[in-house]
Order: structure tokens, then sequence, then C-alpha cells
């Protein structure tokens, strides 16, 4: 379950010092693209829309606009690679204290996987970047439905998907997979949610229990304590399913899942 959630967490833009971007939309196609931001790094002055080109450089990209450039060296895993990319609506005001990101939609193609995202929020505090504040500090997470296609041989996003589809008992293929609703509140390294995967049918479960974060070792810990779908405890199935798809990414040792990012 909450590997989903880090799914989340991972399409949203991350930095580790302070940046301001609200109402940017735009499209990718490699190697470049273009958009426009009612606000990007500092308060526009004036309520032109502000123009962007977007360069893509190395496993990163490149952001320009009038008043300099800004380097996004090491995006999220998802990111890298991308052939084609059209987004609306992403805030990002990363502050010392508290940090806030927002996706309104974006589909995303690469070679061999594609993302369509709808409504992703997260509001977090602390004084680190966005995924240690939101996993370590006080966070929100919100997200209102993605879907995720991969025709890779080993995925692991695709394939927890399918995990929790089976302890769920919702019937599927993964091209009908949706994460829908999914809502997480994070405090003192507690965490307490619920999300619903969508195919034929659907199926919603509550979940709660512990999480912490290594920056060092770019590696999250959780203990899932409890997980119910209506009545039913489906805790022991999710176990069950997601040792079957651990990889080196994802080990399993029950209570506990570690999750290791890119």
């Amino acid at each position: 379950m909450r590997f989903l959630t880090l799914m989340a967490i991972g399409l949203l833009p991350f930095a580790t010092h302070a940046l301001t971007i609200t109402g940017f939309s735009g499209q990718y196609d490699a190697p470049n693209g273009q958009g426009s931001a009612t606000q990007f790094d500092l308060p526009s002055l004036e309520s032109e829309a502000i123009e962007i080109l977007v360069e893509g450089r190395g496993e990163g990209y490149v952001l320009t606009t009038p008043d300099g450039q800004w380097e996004w060296e090491n995006p999220s895993a998802w990111v890298k690679g991308l052939k084609s990319a059209q987004w609306s609506n992403v805030d990002v005001v990363l502050g010392d204290s508290s940090q806030r990101a927002g996706i309104g939609s974006l589909q995303g193609v690469h070679e061999d996987k594609s993302v369509n995202v709808r409504s992703l929020s997260a509001s977090c505090s602390g004084a680190a970047d966005l995924i240690e504040s939101c996993l370590n500090g006080q966070g929100s997470i919100r997200l209102g439905a993605v879907n995720y296609v991969s025709a890779l041989r080993q995925d692991t996003y695709r394939d927890v998907l399918q995990a929790l589809a089976r302890a769920l008992e919702v019937p599927a293929r993964a091209s009908e997979l949706s994460v829908q609703n999914l809502k997480l509140d994070v405090g003192n390294n507690k965490f307490k949610g619920e999300v619903s995967i969508k195919a034929s049918i659907s199926a919603t479960v509550k979940f709660e229990g512990l999480i912490s974060y290594s920056a060092q070792d770019k590696k999250i810990s959780v203990r899932l304590d409890k997980a119910k779908a209506l009545f039913l405890d489906v805790r022991g199935k999710i176990f069950d399913e997601l040792e079957k798809v651990q990889s080196e990414s994802l080990e399993v040792r029950r209570p506990w899942i570690y999750i290791t990012l890119d």
C-alpha cells in the first residue's frame, strides 16, 4: 500500500533549495519542450505568462526563462527518459520550513511505459526536501487517480499495483488497473490513509502504521500495522502478494516493508 503512496510522491517534482513554481503548463517531446507559468522562482510582477523552454540534458532537464535557468539534475526515476509529456497546473513551493507541490494533470510516455495522473498534491512541513519532510515530518498527500502501464519484464510499480489488486481480489489486466482517491496523512512517523483500486470492479482499503525515511541510504522503512477492506483484514494477503514481487528495491520482512529509491 505504502509503495503506491511513494509512487504518487515520486511523481511530484523535488528540489533541495527554495523554489516557487505556480500555474505551470506545457508539453515535452524529447529532447525539447515548452510551457508557461504565472510564477517561476520569483513572484511575477506582471500578469502576463512567463514563457519557459524545457530541454533534456543527461538524465535531467534544464528549464529556461527570460530571467535565467534552473537545472533539474536528478529527477524522479519515472521522469528520466521521457519521450513525450503533457502537463497542466503544476505548483511547487519549497521553503525553509514547509513544502507544497501539486499536479493538476499529467501524461508521460516512455519507450516502454506510460503514466496518467490527475489531481496529485502534497503539503508537508520540515526543513528537508519534500520527500523527507513528508515522511519524517508532518504531511498530507492526496491523489485523484493514476494509471500506470508498463511493457517491461520487471517493473516494481506495476508489480506492486497488481499484487495489491490480487490481495483485494480485483480481477483485471495491468492496463485496466487504476489507483484512485488516495488519502494519506503522516505525523510523528505514523501514517494513516485509504486508497481505491479500480478495474471492472473497485475495492477500497484503509491502512495505518509507522514510517521513516533515511536520506543517506534513500531507503524507506514501513511497518504496516492495519489494512482493512470493508470489515475484512487484508493485511496478511497484502504481505503474501508483495512477497511474490520482491526485488532489489522492494524487500518484505513482516511486519516491515523496505523500499529503496532510485
